[in-house]
């Protein structure tokens, strides 16, 4: 059974997803400044403020993340108790499964990408350490291009200034089979399943300041 494994890298440099990034971070520095306000005028148990989250801040934070909801790469992420905004970028490998049209033999084909993703969270549900938020986003990736998709996000604190983080979700890369076949020679003679659904599981690291 023939198995081909071309590979490229794209990494061309779009207007478009750039301004997308910028208003995604002032959104987040908007987020965090009014925060800030809203803690200052927490109520306070004689001289001790209340204060969830082991004791440290969760309105910034930032680390390593890997997996194939955001890539291998960087998570930063800010915002209210509520709602956060998160960016994330890094390496993606891009696999298409098909079967060739004329016998149905199976193939396979990988590429690398890069990947940026801009994300909002929304929380739900909170406990002692832990906390489960609808997550909405939206992506650009080299080889499949634009895309958004929604999913779960759990954070769980582990320390005052450390959490972890598990993201979620499947995403829809509309123009995915279009760029394989002209951008990036994907052949004709095979019938690809799914190529513009990606998504999965993302665990990231997050240290807070």
């Amino acid at each position: 059974m023939p198995i081909g494994f071309p590979v490229g890298l794209r990494c061309t440099a779009m207007a478009s997803p750039r301004s997308r990034l910028v208003l995604v971070i002032g959104v987040a520095l908007g987020l965090g400044a009014m925060t800030t306000a809203a803690r200052a005028a927490e109520p306070t148990d004689g001289n001790i403020a209340v204060a969830p989250h082991l004791g440290g801040q969760r309105n910034f934070g930032g680390g390593p993340v890997v997996g194939l909801w955001s890539g291998a790469g960087a998570l930063v992420g800010g915002g209210s108790e509520i709602a956060k905004v998160w960016l994330s970028g890094g390496y993606m490998p891009i696999l298409v499964f098909a079967n060739a049209k004329t016998d149905r033999a199976l193939r396979f084909n990988g590429y690398n990408s890069a990947q940026i993703n801009g994300d909002v969270t929304l929380r739900v549900s909170k406990g002692d350490r832990a906390e489960l938020s609808l997550l909405f986003g939206y992506k650009f990736n080299t080889v499949i291009g634009h895309g958004g998709g929604a999913g779960l996000q759990i954070h769980s604190d582990l320390r005052e200034h450390l959490a972890f983080t598990v993201m979620v979700g499947l995403a829809l890369f509309p123009s995915a089979l279009d760029r394989l076949h002209q951008d990036h020679g994907y052949p004709y003679d095979r019938d690809p399943k799914f190529p513009w659904l990606q998504g999965g599981a993302s665990f990231g690291l997050l240290f807070y300041p």
